[in-house]
C-alpha cells in the first residue's frame, strides 16, 4: 500500500480506503495461479466494458505535427488541425484529443522521415514514448 501511495502521491489510508471500498481485502499468495473459471468470466466481461478505440489526449511535439501536416492520412490531419497548440520555451507542442490507434498512426507515417537528424530522433522517440504511456482509464 505504501508504494501505491507513493505512485500515486497520496496518503496511504487513503488507498487503504480505495481498496475496502472496491472489496479487495485480500489478495492470493501466488499471483502466477490462474484465475478460476467465475473470475474469468469477470474479467471477460471487464474487458468488453473497455472501448475498442478509446480516445486519449498525447501532446505532440512541434517537429512531428509539422511533419504530419502535409501526409495523406485524413484522420490524422484532422486530429492535429483540432489539437491545441501549447507554447513551452523555444518550441511548441500540439495537444492531440484522437482514438489511440489514429496517435499510432501519427508514430508510423513520422518514423521514416524524422530520423534524418538528432532533433528528428529525438521528437519521435519523445511522441513515442508518450503514446505507449497512455494509461486508459474507463
Amino acid at each position: 500500500m505504501k508504494a501505491l501511495a507513493r505512485q500515486y502521491d497520496i496518503a496511504s489510508k487513503t488507498v487503504r480506503r480505495l481498496l475496502d471500498a472496491a472489496g479487495a481485502h485480500s489478495v492470493p499468495d501466488d499471483l502466477s495461479v490462474p484465475l478460476d473459471g467465475d473470475d474469468q468470466d469477470h474479467v471477460a466481461d471487464h474487458q468488453e466494458q473497455l472501448p475498442a478505440d478509446p480516445v486519449v489526449v498525447v501532446d505532440v511535439p512541434g517537429l512531428v505535427a509539422e511533419h504530419l501536416a502535409g501526409i495523406a492520412d485524413l484522420a490524422v490531419r484532422q486530429a492535429l488541425e483540432d489539437g491545441q497548440v501549447i507554447r513551452r520555451g523555444q518550441g511548441y507542442s500540439v495537444r492531440v484529443s484522437a482514438p489511440l490507434t489514429v496517435h499510432r498512426a501519427m508514430i508510423e507515417h513520422s518514423v521514416t522521415a524524422l530520423m534524418e537528424s538528432p532533433a528528428g530522433r529525438k521528437a519521435h522517440r519523445i511522441h513515442s514514448d508518450r503514446v505507449t504511456a497512455v494509461r486508459i482509464t474507463v
